[in-house]
């Protein structure tokens, strides 16, 4: 049996893709004929069958999927200059240039660390490393565990076997 079918070739743009169905095994085939199974081919078809494309309404935000405007500091945009950018198509740029803001104060906020104890007035949340502990129990208790390792050691050097122990003293 002969399938057909076209083979994907790379346009560039749109990858032609296709299901072809493989012949059945034999044994199915038997399987088949005596239980009496019939194929509905309907759900085949429905099941591969192309997806509607998306529509304009489909990529819209709809009205409660819009962002809540929370004015936090003086400078930023409220809800009228957000409508207003965004029916203009200038929403983007804005997005664009207050994340290079940012990212200028992030690397000034890493350069002033020190300086910086305090909570920024613009509301970052910055982490600071912790301070190191004082680990006078912990020296104490490494002591003792090395002196423990270094007997055990000495232990194990000595020979196991005892050939020659009269030659080994002499030496």
């Amino acid at each position: 049996n002969k399938q057909s079918g076209t083979m994907a070739k790379w346009t560039g743009k749109k990858a032609n893709v296709s299901y072809i169905k493989p012949e059945e095994p034999k044994f199915l085939k038997a399987f088949k004929e005596k239980v009496g199974y019939k194929e509905d081919k309907e759900i085949l078809q429905a099941k591969f069958a192309d997806m509607p494309s998306a529509t304009n309404e489909d990529l819209e935000d709809g009205e409660d999927e819009q962002p809540q405007v929370v004015l936090l500091k003086t400078g930023d945009i409220s809800q009228e200059e957000y409508d207003k950018l965004r029916s203009e198509g200038r929403l983007s740029e804005l997005l664009n240039d207050r994340s290079k803001e940012n990212e200028n104060k992030d690397v000034q906020g890493c350069a002033n660390k020190k300086d910086n104890a305090k909570i920024p007035e613009d509301g970052r949340i910055i982490f600071q490393p912790s301070t190191k502990r004082s680990h006078t129990k912990n020296d104490e208790c490494e002591v003792s565990e090395k002196k423990t390792k270094k007997e055990k050691k000495i232990k194990k050097n000595k020979p196991l076997l005892s050939f020659n122990e009269d030659e080994e003293e002499e030496f």
